[in-house]
């Protein structure tokens, strides 16, 4: 009666972990860099961007929103490094920070130079940004993975084994 009764529960508990199921949508979003030598534009990564939801189609709309919202920083971001030589000159100086200080005259010069050769080598025109296809899935709880089981039982035969070699 009382393993019946634990059944049930069980089966409960299944029936509302499975309704309240939560789902992910993820898409990658790019720019496309026109280069001076080159015919067709270069697709190039930026982020992954993720959002969730009640169900797949709430996912993918705040997804939606979300690429959106940051395309404009893409874009910007693809201009400052790739249109302007300045820009890009300027940030590597502020990533290495104090650091360049510290360093003799003939490693700065080098490092200049290579900073230089750098920027000149990505410099482009930003064409667009555009983003993959939404993938999306369904997010299991810790509860509903099969692993999870196994893992659970798995753990509790070994603290009964702990417990009979102490």
């Amino acid at each position: 009666m009382i393993r019946l009764f634990g059944l049930t529960a069980l089966l409960s508990i299944g029936l509302v972990s499975l309704a309240e199921a939560e789902h992910i949508c993820r898409a990658d979003v790019n720019y496309l860099l026109k280069r001076e030598k080159e015919q067709t534009p270069a697709t190039i990564f930026y982020r992954g961007l993720e959002a969730r939801g009640a169900d797949e189609a709430a996912a993918k709309a705040a997804l939606a929103g979300f690429v959106e919202s940051e395309k404009p920083k893409v874009l910007a971001a693809c201009k400052r490094e790739h249109e302007s030589e300045a820009d890009c000159v300027a940030a590597k100086y502020a990533a290495m920070g104090t650091q360049i200080q510290n360093m003799s005259f003939a490693a700065r010069k080098g490092l200049e130079t290579a900073i230089a050769n750098d920027c000149k080598s990505k410099q482009g025109l930003c064409e667009s940004v555009a983003s993959s296809e939404p993938k999306c899935s369904e997010l299991l709880s810790a509860s509903q993975t099969p692993a999870a089981e196994a893992g659970g039982k798995e753990a509790g035969k070994g603290a009964k084994e702990d417990k009979k070699k102490k």
